[in-house]
């Protein structure tokens, strides 16, 4: 994989950069004290590699679903694959995910009723999106540079680092009323001709991308969704317990939907002051203990484990995702007791597709001795960010938290309640 970049300082300009801008966000120190820096990469090649080293999934590109057909309690759907032959393929379950106006809303969603609709924030327009290889302006060389007073447009670089010359970069603009879609090609070079000598241009969206957020937020969504499915389907749930469980899901994207840049600093510092992720207003169905203040962020910070090597928290707690992850909060040495977490585990008599004793993690104070072993964390991180987000009585938190046994048992018996 190459070399990640930094994506800096993000700046919110009124219709062209000429504008000041209204305002400005410094990405390079992480909010929520954080190891992962926010640096953009390539995460589609990731993801495929992934895949096609995943023993339980098989990755086909190039294929078209022309039908779907529901039976009982499956799917039936037809798909044309690279080599033009038709092909059937059942499943337990269909997960469709595109753009706006991609297939899977237009063919087969709006169809039977299914549509986007809007909330508190609506926005409707198109863009055109171009990938470019550039040599970089200057005054002399493009003194016509974004003069459009009228037409927004979105400009962001990316490459590898060392090239000072040459790099590629992504434009889009609006279209307005005037414009036609017609010969989008030609339409792009008469706005951004006068501005730029490239090399190749491709691509198109129908909303403007900010900062990665539409594939990050997939990748978010397609992980939630993942979890629930594999225990669903281990555990074979009625209909109206899948119901119950899959509309939390779909709330939980609404609870942190983008907002406007005058709302998105006052927005974002709160989120992470009070560390709340979701809560019974914004997410009434979520899959979390309200009553025992579940819905919380857990941060990623660098750990190690006995000898080895420093690994990122996500890695060592998440040792099963299709399984929930039990975390004990180790305050002091003679708080570390495994038989007695075991005890309540069997009481609870929990299957063993939701949460075993081998997803249960003890995690004691954080050292700072890790940031000498080689660990580059993001600026802001907080090596004891996870502790700092419980109060000093927690002692448990697994989608909830509690204080003492008692409450870890209650608190398990609601995670049995959401699966009957």
């Amino acid at each position: 994989m190459e070399e990640r970049q930094d994506i800096g300082v993000l700046n919110f300009h009124r219709v062209n950069f000429r504008q000041p801008p209204l305002m400005t966000f410094d990405i390079t120190e992480d909010w929520a004290q954080q190891s992962v820096s926010n640096k953009l990469h390539y995460p589609e090649r990731e993801i495929r590699w992934m895949l096609k080293n995943f023993p339980r999934s098989e990755l086909r590109t190039g294929c078209e679903i022309v039908s779907r057909e529901q039976v009982d309690d499956y799917t039936i759907i037809e798909f044309v694959g690279q080599d033009g032959l038709r092909r059937l393929l059942r499943t337990s379950w269909l997960v469709g995910a595109d753009g706006k106006r991609g297939v899977v809303r237009k063919r087969f969603l709006e169809p039977e009723w299914i549509r986007q609709e809007e909330i508190e924030w609506t926005y409707v327009g198109a863009w055109v999106a171009a990938n470019l290889q550039i040599t970089t302006p200057t005054p002399q060389s493009h003194p016509d540079f974004c003069k459009d007073s009228k037409r927004p447009a979105v400009s962001g670089r990316f490459g590898t680092p060392g090239s000072a010359n040459r790099h590629s970069s992504r434009h889009e603009y609006s279209i307005e009323l005037e414009d036609s879609l017609a010969d989008v090609e030609s339409q792009f070079w008469v706005i951004f001709g006068p501005r730029i000598a490239c090399s190749f241009g491709d691509a198109a969206d129908v909303f403007p991308a900010f900062g990665g957020q539409g594939i990050a937020a997939g990748i978010i969504d397609a992980q939630s969704l993942g979890w629930r499915l594999a225990m669903m389907s281990r555990l074979n749930t009625s209909s109206e317990t899948q119901k119950r469980i899959l509309t939390g899901w779909s709330q939980e994207p609404l609870c942190d939907s983008w907002k406007p840049p005058f709302f998105a600093r006052y927005r974002t510092h709160n989120a992470f002051r009070d560390k709340l992720a979701y809560n019974h207003q914004t997410c009434p169905d979520g899959f979390f203990l309200k009553k025992a203040g579940g819905g919380r962020n857990i941060a990623q910070i660098w750990v190690r484990e006995h000898t080895q090597q420093p690994r990122l928290f996500d890695a060592a707690l998440l040792r099963n995702l299709s399984h929930l992850a039990p975390l004990v909060l180790v305050r002091n040495p003679a708080e570390f007791n495994p038989a007695e977490v075991a005890q309540i585990l069997k009481q609870a008599a929990l299957p063993g597709c939701i949460v075993t004793m081998e997803d249960v993690t003890f995690y004691a104070n954080a050292s700072t001795e890790l940031l000498k072993e080689g660990v580059n964390p993001s600026k802001g991180y907080s090596c004891t960010a996870i502790q700092d987000r419980f109060a000093s009585s927690t002692k448990f938190a697994i989608i909830s938290v509690a204080s003492s046994n008692a409450e870890f048992r209650a608190n398990l018996e609601q995670v049995s309640e959401n699966f009957i």
